[in-house]
C-alpha cells in the first residue's frame, strides 16, 4: 500500500491518511520506502491493536481549545464503552488479527 492507494481503497482524503500515517510512523510502528510503500516498522506479533486504534484516536482528536463539552452521562457512557473495547482486544496483535479466520 502507499497513502494513496489506502486512501481510495477506503474512500478518504489522502490527507486523513498521510496524517494516520504520520502519527503511526511517529509511533514506530509503521515506515515508508523509498519508493512511499507503508511497511510495519516492526515484526507483527509485536504491535498491538489497541496500540494502533489508540494512535489514530489520539491523531484523530480534536485540539483541546476545539474541544466541545460532553454532558457527563455521555462521557461516562464512551468510557465504559472505550474499557469495554480494550478488554475485548487485549494483548491481542495485528499478526493475530490479519491471521484470525
Amino acid at each position: 500500500w502507499t497513502v494513496g492507494s489506502l486512501a481510495s481503497h477506503l474512500q478518504l482524503p489522502g490527507v486523513v491518511v498521510a496524517r494516520c500515517v504520520d502519527a503511526l510512523e511517529a509511533a514506530g510502528m509503521l515506515v515508508s520506502s523509498e519508493h512511499e510503500t507503508l511497511l510495519p516498522a516492526r515484526d507483527l506479533g509485536t504491535i498491538r491493536v489497541v496500540d494502533v486504534l489508540g494512535v489514530a484516536r489520539a491523531q484523530g482528536a480534536a485540539p483541546r481549545s476545539q474541544q466541545m463539552v460532553i454532558p457527563e452521562p455521555v462521557a461516562a457512557l464512551c468510557s465504559e464503552l472505550d474499557g469495554v473495547w480494550r478488554a475485548h482486544a487485549g494483548e491481542r496483535t495485528l499478526r493475530e488479527l490479519l491471521t484470525a479466520h
